[in-house]
């Protein structure tokens, strides 16, 4: 029987890439329903047409190339060998649904080609409420950073104080960005907000 429950929390050294070597890990953490309906965190990074059009397993074997190709994709939070948690981050050119979202729209005139996007968290149901999201993100901020990015933004919920499922959080919460030194560039509507966070040079 598998346990539901995560016997330490997190370190951040406990944070991995996801590439070919660690696929096993996101595999085995997305389980063979790959999460909100097959969406193996596809959603951001393929046109709406394409992915409307595609199965979850197109949607499994889409994400399983890109990252096989070397390309940034996300984070796991890994303890005693499982994977617990996950964070989507990259670069925001390469998350094509968000040139349409009325929530990541930018002001004009910046160079998106040095904005990276936190775009997903999900946490394994029995490791919830460890602080494996401040980790997460933590260790995104530092791997968008070593990656060469100038910003990294999020789309976070705004919670008001209302029970929301996990579904509904997949975004994050405003709260733990502005814990991390986002800044909250602007509130989108009543729910949700554009935050980020400049990465100066050491």
């Amino acid at each position: 029987m598998v346990s539901q429950k995560a016997s330490r929390p997190a370190r951040q050294d406990d944070v991995v890439a996801l590439t070919s070597e660690t696929w096993h890990l996101f595999e085995e953490l997305f389980g063979p329903g790959g999460l909100q309906g097959g969406c193996w965190c596809a959603f951001f990074r393929m046109a709406a047409r394409d992915f409307d059009q595609s199965t979850p397993a197109e949607h499994k074997q889409y994400v399983r190339t890109t990252v096989c190709q070397g390309h940034p994709f996300g984070l796991l939070a890994v303890v005693d060998g499982r994977a617990q948690g996950w964070i989507a981050v990259g670069p925001r050119l390469a998350n094509v649904r968000l040139a349409k979202s009325t929530v990541a729209r930018v002001p004009a005139n910046d160079d998106l080609h040095t904005i990276w996007s936190v775009t997903c968290f999900y946490i394994r149901r029995g490791a919830r409420g460890s602080g494996l999201t401040d980790t997460l993100l933590g260790s995104a901020v530092r791997y968008a950073k070593e990656h060469g990015a100038g910003i990294i933004e999020g789309y976070p919920v705004v919670k008001r104080g209302a029970h929301l499922s996990a579904s509904d959080l997949y975004h994050g919460e405003l709260r733990t960005f502005l814990n991390a030194g986002f800044q909250c560039v602007e509130k989108r509507g009543v729910r949700r907000a554009l935050v980020r966070l400049v990465l100066t040079k050491d």
